[in-house]
């Protein structure tokens, strides 16, 4: 994780429909909306070095648990794409990152523990990059998995065509709609890449809490009585106009590269408190 833009990741655990329970906050009094920005911090681990790497995720995570700095993340790696690591950070705003970057800096020792495994963790990363998303509301179905209970993330990412931002929003809120009407069980947030990768690009995420969740089940044949063929051939016209691309990821949660705060372990403390 050393290469995000502070000392060393301060990634937090991530998007909320999903439901990220802030610092300061109880299980039973966790916000229902999703964080204004995330960070998505994105590591491609070299072919054979998948071992060490990992190791060194969990020195990092032990490292700032002992440090009890109140900066938070969530480990994610690839069920399926590429050999990466996803971390993932709710943010208030961009500023924030100011923030914890200084949080980090006034822990006695923690920067130079970071820089040394950063450095022996050279060799294991082939490339890695840094993501900033904008959380957008209208295009999201809040609800379903709350993050802390949950094992996997679904990450659709769409290639917009430029311009063309009006097709994908037409063509996502027709889907919400038909979902809506066909069984209310669909959930997920939509975030819009602001900085980090060509645009305009989306990310919609869907926690679940075992993979069996993306095999067809009973809802849609609902969904398909809901899509009727005038709707179909709506979002058929306005996915070929606006969409230059659709990418399906799956991840898993890591909770040994994971620092969470409590009052999200508490939620689940058998699956998140197994710490090497």
């Amino acid at each position: 994780m050393g290469h995000l833009p502070y000392v060393r990741t301060l990634v937090a655990a991530t998007c909320t429909s999903i439901m990220w329970i802030p610092s300061g906050l109880t299980a039973q009094e966790a916000a229902p909306d999703s964080p204004p920005v995330i960070q998505i911090g994105i590591e491609t681990v070299r072919a054979g070095r998948g071992a060490q790497h990992t190791e060194l995720e969990e020195r990092w995570a032990a490292t700032f648990r002992e440090a009890k700095v109140p900066v938070y993340w969530l480990g994610t790696t690839a069920v399926t794409g590429a050999n990466e690591f996803w971390w993932f950070t709710p943010l208030s705003s961009v500023a924030e990152l100011e923030a914890q970057d200084k949080a980090v800096a006034g822990a006695p020792g923690l920067s130079s523990a970071s820089d040394l495994l950063s450095k022996a963790d050279g060799e294991n990363v082939e490339s890695n990059r840094t993501l900033l998303a904008r959380y957008r509301g209208e295009l999201s179905r809040p609800g379903g998995v709350p993050v802390p209970t949950a094992r996997y993330f679904q990450v659709l990412m769409f290639r917009v065509r430029p311009g063309h931002n009006a097709d994908f929003e037409t063509a996502a809120k027709l889907y919400n709609t038909v979902v809506t009407e066909a069984s209310g069980s669909g959930h997920w947030v939509t975030y819009e890449i602001i900085s980090g990768m060509p645009g305009p690009t989306f990310l919609v995420f869907t926690a679940m809490k075992s993979l069996s969740e993306m095999d067809p089940g009973p809802d849609m044949e609902a969904l398909a009585k809901a899509m009727t063929p005038a709707r179909q051939k709506q979002f058929n016209d306005l996915s070929a106009a606006g969409i230059i691309s659709t990418t399906s990821l799956v991840f898993q949660f890591q909770p040994r590269m994971s620092n969470l705060p409590p009052e999200v372990t508490a939620m689940d403390p058998t699956f998140w408190n197994v710490h090497p």
